[in-house]
């Protein structure tokens, strides 16, 4: 692997493990500590807050990734669709929340449960940082995006402790929407120390023929992120309102997903550190193209085994995660399920990195169309499994995935 590729990774890796592993203790005290509804009710809160703030987005912070890293490889009109980016962003996540709030009679399953404020700003502590995230992995911060996930995960740990100790789903919820707000004004902090003042930036060229171009960018990723975030809403939503329901089913969901995301960690910042290397602009010389090729390559192979050793990390670590989840709330082998299922996706979302640094943020979506239908598809066939199903919905929606991104990767020449 390229230095600037594992050091780069290496403090990516450092600050969502910290963030990430402060959220598996605060979800295992919480998960010992409250019933197996208020748990649910957790849960479900913060699938909402995830779905509602992605689609709020709807992949303004993978354009705004590009467009940082554009700019600071010298491409200085990239900047000025920075700020439009990031107030539209913000007045679209307004309106969701607002609008999820009014009609939570007709999505949520159990309505007296939702507390609006928090949920509205849970949304927009999220929402409000998605350029500001994005800035950091364009412009390549990774040591200062560490430090970012490093205090979040801090509040996060904290306050789920406090949560615990008073066995309260509102203060386990008022963490989530605290440590997104930390996040974000860090992260706000950072970006706009590292752009230029507004003087200097170039006024945006709001000609139709840039619209367009534009359009072209942040259409297909929004319809990304829209798939891609409602997925896993949908499939825990079919576990807590089907005719089966069971809230401890839908415990060990949350908790499958937590490890499902764990197992993409490593993976997915070997992808974010390639990510810069992979954008550029003007003509692209044979070898810049060989050394973008190699930079995917290696991307691939690392995120592939980073994600295999966390499976069998996983595996033989199940029995003591089992007794540290309360020893009911998941078992170990449905551990191991959804940390296995989470491999096909890391070799997918590498490429999909890729897809959209070569222009080709379309041929993504196609592919993210056929994995959300097969995810559902198959999430509906084994619906009587449970978590269990839902596992295997992600493993092979993932597997076809990976394999829709690898034969365009190889049609285009990109691997």
């Amino acid at each position: 692997m390229q230095p600037f590729l594992l050091r780069n990774a290496s403090w990516g890796v450092l600050g969502h493990l910290a963030d990430r592993g402060a959220t598996v203790v605060a979800t295992m005290l919480l998960a010992s500590a409250l019933t197996p509804a208020a748990f649910a009710s957790y849960g479900f809160f913060q699938l909402t807050i995830t779905t509602l703030s992605s689609v709020s987005a709807l992949g303004v912070g993978v354009a705004g990734s590009r467009l940082f890293a554009q700019w600071r490889n010298a491409d200085t009109n990239a900047a000025q669709w920075i700020a439009p980016l990031w107030l539209a962003c913000i007045l679209v996540g307004l309106l969701i929340a607002v609008a999820s709030v009014s009609t939570a009679a007709l999505w949520h399953p159990s309505p007296q449960d939702l507390h609006a404020p928090l949920q509205v700003a849970g949304v927009l502590a999220v929402v409000i940082g998605v350029v500001a995230q994005g800035g950091l992995l364009g412009l390549a911060l990774f040591k200062q995006a560490a430090w970012v996930s490093m205090a979040a995960g801090t509040v996060t740990l904290l306050l789920g402790i406090n949560a615990a100790l008073l066995r309260s789903p509102a203060w386990a919820q008022f963490s989530l929407v605290a440590s997104a707000a930390v996040s974000t004004a860090l992260a706000c902090g950072v970006v706009f120390h590292h752009l230029p003042p507004p003087g200097r930036l170039p006024p945006a060229n709001l000609s139709p023929a840039r619209l367009v171009q534009l359009s072209h960018l942040i259409g297909p990723l929004a319809f990304v992120t829209l798939l891609a975030a409602s997925g896993n809403w949908l499939l825990g939503r079919m576990l807590l309102t089907g005719s089966s329901a069971d809230p401890s089913d839908f415990a060990a969901f949350a908790i499958g997903l937590q490890w499902y995301g764990m197992v993409q960690l490593i993976p997915g910042m070997v992808t974010k550190a390639a990510f810069p290397s992979l954008v550029g602009s003007g003509d692209v010389t044979a070898a810049l193209a060989t050394e973008r090729r190699q930079v995917l390559r290696r991307s691939v192979v690392g995120s592939v085994m980073a994600a295999v050793a966390m499976v069998i990390a996983v595996a033989l670590f199940s029995p003591l995660l089992h007794q540290l989840y309360g020893g009911s709330a998941i078992s170990p082998p449905l551990l191991i399920l959804f940390a296995l299922a989470a491999v096909p996706g890391s070799f997918a979302n590498a490429l999909g990195n890729a897809l959209v640094a070569a222009d080709m943020a379309k041929d993504w979506l196609r592919w993210t169309v056929l994995w959300v239908l097969m995810l559902l598809g198959m999430s509906w066939t084994l619906r009587d499994m449970g978590a269990a199903g839902s596992a295997w919905s992600l493993f092979v929606a993932g597997a076809s995935l990976s394999a829709g991104a690898w034969w365009t990767a190889k049609r285009t020449d990109l691997i």
